[in-house]
């Protein structure tokens, strides 16, 4: 199995974004791999003034964004792991504090699998939030699952879920062969 692994500089501009993408995409797919790992917030940047502009970037699960993601997995015959932010909410929800009145925002920071068919066959939400991600982004309820791939058992990790040895550890325990961690480094 190859295994090609992407970094890049992300900016606030989400179809820049998604150009940086797919260009990344092609130039991995120079070595033949069969697992591509982009990097994590693909699609934004995880700083933002409000939760305005953390909704407006964040993308939905069956946009176009995913969509250009799923038709290069499909291009270049292998899988794809790809982290954004996403929408978990069709709309958005009034919060009432003592001095004002905000939208806030049902977003998570999440790895997506897609397979060689372009099919979103896993996706998993960030589940250790940094403090200033808190203020935008939900975290995941559930206990993480590894994927079985002709190559092996896949687990998905975000970005600071591996400061801690404790989500690795368990999918380990779930039969992972190989961790896949989109850092935003």
């Amino acid at each position: 199995m190859r295994v090609a692994v992407s970094q890049f500089a992300t900016a606030l501009n989400v179809q820049e974004n998604l150009a940086t993408c797919i260009r990344m995409i092609n130039e991995a797919a120079a070595c033949k791999p069969s697992l591509i790992v982009l990097p994590e917030y693909c699609n934004t940047q995880p700083w933002y003034v409000d939760h305005d502009q953390a909704w407006n970037n964040a993308l939905s699960i069956d946009g176009d964004f995913l969509q250009r993601i799923a038709e290069q997995a499909i291009k270049h015959n292998c899988y794809i792991v790809i982290n954004v932010t996403l929408r978990r909410d069709h709309t958005r929800e009034l919060v009432s504090h003592e001095k004002s009145t905000a939208l806030k925002s049902n977003i998570s920071v999440t790895s997506c699998l897609f397979s060689p068919l372009g099919e979103l066959i896993y996706q998993e939400d960030k589940q250790t939030l940094t403090e200033s991600e808190k203020d935008f982004f939900t975290r995941a309820s559930h206990i993480a699952k590894t994927v079985n791939t002709p190559y092996g058992k896949l687990g998905l990790l975000a970005g600071s879920d591996s400061i801690s040895f404790d989500k690795s550890r368990e999918l380990s325990l779930r039969g992972a062969q190989l961790l896949c961690n989109p850092m935003n480094a």
